[in-house]
This record gives structure tokens, C-alpha cells and sequence, in this order.
């Protein structure tokens, strides 16, 4: 019972770890903030980057040039494909960075089942590119012949 009554003024109780407050520890034993630099160094001091920030700014840089053909690009078809891409490599960005639920989330809900749905959606309305345009700039379309009917 003894036990309870200290923790309950603010005590911890015997044989528990309770980090000293600053007013306790003494100016040499305090901690340092830990520095999260991505960035490895040698013996001699000089630095180089590791393989994780490599990885980090290769997959940054894949997923900006999908994300920017999904966009720019003319086919539907061609726009779903590299947003694929763009989830893809978000997954893999996910699973450098140890959150691997979040990346396999990402690539069984999005890739899994948005895209094929998207796609299904696009070949299912059979959009015709140059015709759209042609229609769009005001250019009627070639006669069409009596046999084609």
C-alpha cells in the first residue's frame, strides 16, 4: 500500500525508471537532442549519402515525372498506366520509410482496385482521341463511305 501512496503524490514507485527532470540531472549528464541526419561520415569526416536518401530522391524523382505524364498525357489509357506508376513508387516510398501497412494499403486499394476500375470505366466508353478533337477544333470528319455502314 506504501507503494500506491508514493506513486500517488508523484513518487515512482521502487525499481520503476523515471527520467530524471532538469532541475535533477546535472549540466554534464544531460541529453543531447539527437541530430536525424540522413547523411553518413567516415573516419577521415567526410560525408556521403546514404542509400536510403538516394533511394528517397530517385523514387521523389519518379513519382514527379508520373505525376506529371499522368497530366500532360493525350492517351487515357496511357494517363491511368503511369498513374500506376506514380502509386507505385509512393508504395515503395512508404516501405523505405518502415511503414509497410501503408504501402501495401496503397498498392491493393488504389493500384488494385481504383485503377483497374478507371481502365474498365476507359475501354468500356471506347473514347475516340481524333474524333473528339476534330470536333473540338470545328473540322468535320471525312465523308464516310456507304460501305462502312
Amino acid at each position: 500500500m506504501r507503494v500506491w501512496r508514493n506513486h500517488a503524490r508523484g513518487k515512482a514507485p521502487e525499481g520503476s525508471l523515471k527520467r530524471p527532470s532538469p532541475q535533477q540531472s546535472s549540466a554534464k549528464g544531460r541529453l543531447k537532442p539527437q541530430t536525424s541526419s540522413l547523411k553518413a561520415s567516415t573516419p577521415t569526416g567526410k560525408t556521403f549519402m546514404s542509400f536510403q536518401l538516394i533511394m528517397f530522391y530517385t523514387l521523389a524523382a519518379i513519382i514527379l515525372f508520373g505525376a506529371l505524364k499522368t497530366v500532360t498525357a493525350k492517351n487515357p489509357v496511357h494517363a491511368a498506366l503511369y498513374l500506376v506508376l506514380t502509386f507505385c513508387m509512393s508504395a515503395m516510398m512508404w516501405m523505405l520509410m518502415q511503414a509497410e501497412f501503408l504501402g501495401i494499403t496503397l498498392v491493393v486499394v488504389y493500384v488494385g482496385a481504383v485503377m483497374v476500375l478507371f481502365l474498365f470505366v476507359v475501354m468500356m466508353l471506347n473514347i475516340d482521341i481524333e474524333e473528339m478533337q476534330q470536333k473540338a477544333s470545328g473540322a468535320t470528319p471525312p465523308p464516310r463511305s456507304p460501305s462502312a455502314c
